[in-house]
């Protein structure tokens, strides 16, 4: 199910900033930045740390799309 709420999340980001459109590594680049990052508190044991990278439970975390359209 993340295909279509990225998709969605992408048409509403180029529709706020119109200098995207077609730039996908910058729209890219913006999105993951702009990611609430998730942990998976299971993984955690594993590892020792909580880590901020994409994992196979959560992907890069929630979409944010309000912080992706202001740049921050």
């Amino acid at each position: 199910m993340a295909a279509p709420h990225v998709a969605g999340g992408v048409a509403l980001l180029w529709q706020a900033n119109p200098a995207l459109k077609g730039n996908v590594d910058q729209t890219e680049a913006n999105m993951d930045h702009a990611a609430t990052h998730l942990i998976d508190i299971q993984a955690v044991g594993y590892c020792r740390s909580p880590l901020v990278l994409q994992d196979n439970t959560f992907g890069w975390g929630l979409l944010n799309l309000l912080k992706a359209v202001q740049g921050n």
